[in-house]
């Protein structure tokens, strides 16, 4: 008699314990159950068959939402290139060091809360906001509509290709940024680029040749994105003395009018200067 009421309490026990991961998207789901993580369509899948698994590879499924990656806990490696996803969180995937999501239609990729993410691949996207892992390694990020990109706590920096984008400010002056080689940086067809701000100009400039020929290396590029200068004020009544004047592409200058310039005050602060002149 005991082992007729043993058997419907360990099922019982099993229901209540299994737990699930909702995956409400139908091509997500189906790719799990084509490499045998999941049975049928029913958006969810069992937690247990996902949690260990270390490599995912779902490409080119026509995938719309990762709604459920965060169940792969032990991950490592991501490749979701090729589908039609807007967004990608892997905050949680605290084992993921590499994201290859490349060709999707992604406009912002935040990955400052991903420490683990060492090499990104995000080419080919839409992005208009890319916000690093702070020990990024290699990231590529070519042929999308980045208009800044700020890689100035990435210390761990080894290569970057951002060609063609829309870049109007680039700042790599993260204390390491001399140690890439001729090779590992490649920031072409970016029109409105004229100044990329590094540690070292000079090596820089004798170095990276994978640049347009109107970029200007500086350790203090005066832009939105620089290290040095944090806020540009507008306005300010308070008495100063004018120290200096530099052009957008960080060079020191004359005042020079119809064109736009920034000036450096003792008191450490900037202003954006644009005089007219018929």
């Amino acid at each position: 008699m005991n082992k007729l009421f043993l058997l419907p309490f360990l099922f019982l026990t099993f229901n209540l314990t299994a737990q699930k991961t909702y995956v409400p998207d139908d091509n997500f789901e189906q790719s799990l159950i084509d490499l045998g993580h999941d049975d049928v369509l029913d958006d969810s899948v069992l937690t247990e068959n996902i949690n260990e698994v270390i490599t995912l590879f779902i490409a080119e499924k026509d995938i719309s939402d990762l709604t459920g990656i965060e169940g792969f806990t032990a991950m490592q490696t991501l490749y979701c290139f090729a589908n039609n996803l807007t967004n990608i969180d892997v905050s949680l995937n605290t084992n993921l060091w590499r994201l290859v999501c490349y060709a999707n239609d992604l406009t912002t990729l935040d990955l400052s809360q991903c420490p683990s993410i060492t090499h990104v691949e995000c080419q080919y996207n839409d992005l208009q906001t890319l916000v690093p892992s702070p020990n990024l390694v290699n990231l590529n990020c070519q042929q999308n509509n980045l208009t800044e990109l700020d890689l100035s706590n990435t210390p761990n920096l080894g290569y970057l290709d951002c060609d063609q984008n829309q870049l109007t400010c680039l700042n790599i002056k993260n204390g390491n940024s001399s140690s890439m080689g001729t090779t590992s940086f490649l920031a072409r067809a970016n029109p409105n680029l004229f100044c990329i701000e590094v540690d070292d100009p000079l090596y820089s400039e004798s170095t990276w040749i994978y640049v347009d020929t109107a970029v200007n290396f500086s350790a203090n590029c005066a832009n939105s994105c620089s290290s040095e200068i944090t806020n540009l004020i507008e306005f300010n009544a308070s008495p100063r003395a004018l120290v200096g004047i530099i052009d957008m592409m960080g060079s020191e200058t004359t005042f020079r009018p119809n064109t736009p310039l920034i000036y450096i005050y003792d008191d450490g602060s900037t202003e954006k200067v644009f005089s007219v002149e018929y």
